[in-house]
């Protein structure tokens, strides 16, 4: 069993057993938070780099144990509306027609059920009859109650034939299983199927097949967009999919720039033999346009490191990978003892910085520049990780 919960952005994922106990007691298994990497099932990074595969290609190509793994993480991330307290992916044998369970309310018992069908053609009534014969049969002999919803879900989607069925309190679609009962039998297994009697019959008739609905495959892509790192974990989609937002460089420093610029006040104090603050930096021009300079460069790299936000999982984010890269690249000389002031030791390492070359895999990359590259270093400083004084 796979569980995802919502807990901020992550997905709490339990190791993969089966499910066989009843929704009341499935809250009581321990969860732990896994790495992105943990999920087998997503693409590479360089084909997340690739333009020229449409989304819809990439779902249909999906196998059936990717399709559901990825339909829990769209049920548990993307459905705003929905806000489930949790999503167990149960699919395999002797799942009872249950590939994902998403809990509304454990106090409750309330549910609804997601049937995973990853074929290479629509979804008719003849592949259909069998997941509605498992949910008649397993709702009428007690094995668990009827969910609030029961959606179909398919790289191809559902037939109109077959939602046509549906129409007029699904008339039609009680007939014909009625008809097929024998037929509808077999596919819900010798083991588990009951036999066609009055009582059934009558079931049949007073269940609400509304409850049935189709998940749209553009619909699922759509939605999955919102899943932040995740569709580009499963989708690609190039980098023309990151998308950054201009930032404007505030007049007066934000409390987020505290640290870098205290520690570029410092390295001026060094050039100057005097101390410089937020007082009398605007009095020297080199240090006014310095100053000026570095915190365009902090707020390009900032539009970045939202852009990788919405475009990486929480445990791997791209800005995050490329501040680690440019620290080991400034290495030498961020440690070189040779300069004459702090000055002198932040023009260079920031200089340095900007003749990185980022790795073109990364889904980040048609957003850096040189910018970007140098304002990273500022970022470096914000956070304790770089500072600029020679001198104690």
């Amino acid at each position: 069993m796979c569980l995802f919960r919502k807990d901020g952005q992550k997905i709490i994922i339990t190791k993969v057993i089966m499910i066989s106990k009843p929704i009341s007691e499935l809250e009581k298994e321990p969860v732990s938070v896994p790495a992105s990497d943990k999920l087998t099932h997503t693409l590479p990074n360089i084909e997340r780099t690739k333009t020229t595969i449409p989304a819809l290609r990439r779902l249909r190509e999906t196998d059936e144990d990717t399709y559901e793994e990825m339909v829990c993480i769209w049920a548990a991330l993307c459905l705003e509306d929905k806000k489930y307290h949790s999503v167990y992916r149960v699919g395999g044998a002797g799942d009872k027609g249950r590939d994902v369970l998403a809990i509304i309310d454990p106090k409750t018992g309330g549910f609804d059920l997601y049937q995973c069908k990853h074929y290479d053609k629509q979804l008719n009534y003849s592949f259909l009859n069998g997941e509605i014969g498992k949910l008649i049969t397993y709702t009428k002999k007690g094995d668990y109650k009827v969910p609030e919803h029961y959606y179909l879900a398919c790289p191809f989607g559902v037939s109109q034939s077959f939602l046509d069925l549906l129409n007029d309190d699904a008339k039609e679609l009680k007939k014909k299983l009625k008809e097929d009962w024998n037929d509808v039998k077999k596919k819900v297994g010798a083991k588990n199927a009951i036999d066609m009697d009055a009582e059934l019959e009558a079931y049949i008739d007073s269940f609400d097949f509304s409850i049935i609905e189709q998940i749209t495959p553009l619909r699922f892509i759509e939605d999955f967009k919102k899943s932040r790192g995740y569709y580009f974990q499963y989708f690609g989609g190039g980098f023309d999919e990151i998308k950054t937002e201009k930032l404007s460089v505030p007049d007066v420093p934000a409390e987020n720039e505290h640290n870098y610029i205290t520690n570029l006040y410092d390295a001026y104090t060094e050039n100057a033999g005097h101390p410089i603050d937020e007082v009398n930096v605007l009095e020297n021009q080199q240090y006014k346009n310095h100053l000026l300079r570095s915190r365009e460069k902090f707020y390009a790299a900032e539009e970045v490191r939202i852009a990788s936000r919405m475009s990486s999982t929480a445990e791997k984010d791209d800005f995050e990978e490329l501040k680690k890269s440019i620290k080991n690249f400034v290495g030498d000389e961020y440690d070189s003892t040779e300069y004459n002031d702090g000055f002198e030791k932040v023009k260079t390492v920031v200089h340095r910085a900007e003749e990185y070359a980022p790795e073109p895999s990364s889904m980040i990359y048609g957003c850096i520049n040189s910018n970007v590259k140098g304002g990273i270093c500022h970022h470096l400083s914000n956070e304790g990780e770089m500072t600029w004084k020679t001198k104690e």
